[in-house]
């Protein structure tokens, strides 16, 4: 029976191990696109 119980622990902290990764690729990502953003809006700025 502890075996059972203990189980779905490991799991999840795998789980949770996998979204936080996940989610600091993201946030990298977004990061990076917010970026590409404001050098696309600086140029913007400057054409007019």
């Amino acid at each position: 029976m502890k075996i059972i119980q203990q189980e779905p622990h490991y799991g999840t902290h795998l789980l949770v191990t996998l979204v936080s990764f996940l989610t600091l690729k993201k946030i990298k990502r977004i990061e990076a696109l917010k970026q590409q953003v404001e050098e696309e809006v600086q140029k913007y700025w400057r054409q007019i």
